[in-house]
């Protein structure tokens, strides 16, 4: 069972390094200030991530803070829930 308590505080408890890290161990190179955007988007909006439902919204709202090409490389880590399984 998945215990999105947990995952919620992790993922808030999570700094700009530890995210970067994450994106480059699945090869996802995005600069500086738009994984920073990412991640505040995400922990301002946890439970998109977490319910698949709701990551066009997330993707959306990405890609409106950031552009189409970080949106590209960044997309994977959602969607394969790759972000997801480091949480867990």
């Amino acid at each position: 069972m998945i215990d999105f308590k947990k995952m919620n505080y992790q993922l808030q408890k999570m700094n700009e390094t530890y995210f970067k890290r994450c994106c480059e161990e699945r090869h996802i190179m995005i600069n500086q200030n738009a994984s920073r955007i990412i991640l505040k988007i995400i922990q301002n909006n946890p439970y998109s991530l977490m319910n698949e439902e709701y990551h066009p919204i997330l993707l959306l709202e990405i890609s409106k803070k950031t552009n189409n090409d970080t949106l590209d490389k960044f997309r994977p880590m959602v969607v394969e829930k790759y972000l997801l399984e480091l949480l867990m």
